[in-house]
């Protein structure tokens, strides 16, 4: 009975002085500690790191691995609107820590409250351009216009362009303008077909029922040579 409790102690003790040694391994001994950081898809890695600096977040080679704020670090990551996608790896092999991001990329700009620079990407989402790649494309970008100068008409853009489908790609490559009038009548200067054309899309609602009129009228014979398109009542499009 004796030996029985004696081989129950001895495996407790050996099982608290391993928890004990993982616990030191992790938390104080050199040798798990952060041999290298990697931030990758941006040039802006500064920005990366300033934002996670300002969230009090550490992130420094010769850190403790167990304590590098992954969570924290992902929360921080998804406040940054100019970010399509981004991903953060722990390894404790390499020791390691690999900050993957996708910027965004914009279709067009407008100007919101103060004049503020704003981009929209191919999903309607709208941003602040801070990378410099981002900053970069400022020049080359269609301009949303808007007759009132409301942000909510950067919504009703950012909307339109959310529920464009993929099969439409061609209307943002080829996309020279947006102009928002004071009747919140979205009208949209771009290409089809290699062909300039102007659609007034009306308001961004029924957007779906709109494009699937937009796509029958385009390959109708009689419209080759169509430049407008009047979709603000898409149960009476208007063709010229």
């Amino acid at each position: 009975m004796n030996l029985k409790k004696y081989k129950r102690a001895f495996v407790v003790s050996i099982v608290i002085l391993l928890v004990g040694v993982i616990a030191y391994i992790l938390g104080w001994s050199t040798l798990l500690t952060v041999k290298q950081i990697e931030i990758t898809g941006t040039s802006s890695q500064a920005v990366i790191s300033n934002q996670l600096a300002s969230k009090e977040i550490t992130l420094t080679p010769g850190m403790k691995l167990a304590r590098v704020d992954v969570r924290g670090i992902n929360r921080s990551l998804s406040e940054m609107k100019w970010l399509d996608t981004y991903s953060i790896k722990r390894s404790w092999i390499s020791r390691d820590i690999s900050i993957a991001v996708i910027e965004k990329t914009a279709v067009a700009k407008a100007k919101g409250a103060n004049s503020q620079l704003l981009y929209f990407d191919k999903n309607g989402e709208i941003f602040k351009p801070i990378s410099a790649k981002q900053i970069a494309l400022q020049s080359s970008l269609p301009l949303v216009i808007s007759d009132k100068n409301e942000e909510a008409d950067l919504a009703e853009v950012a909307l339109l362009l959310a529920m464009l489908p993929d099969g439409f790609n061609e209307l943002l490559a080829g996309l020279d303008g947006i102009s928002i009038g004071k009747s919140g009548f979205i009208v949209m200067k771009s290409a089809i077909n290699g062909k300039s054309v102007r659609i007034n899309w009306g308001r961004a609602d029924h957007v779906a029922q709109k494009i699937k009129v937009l796509q029958a009228l385009v390959k109708l014979p009689e419209n080759k040579a169509a430049s407008n398109f009047d979709l603000s009542l898409p149960t009476s499009p208007i063709v010229s």
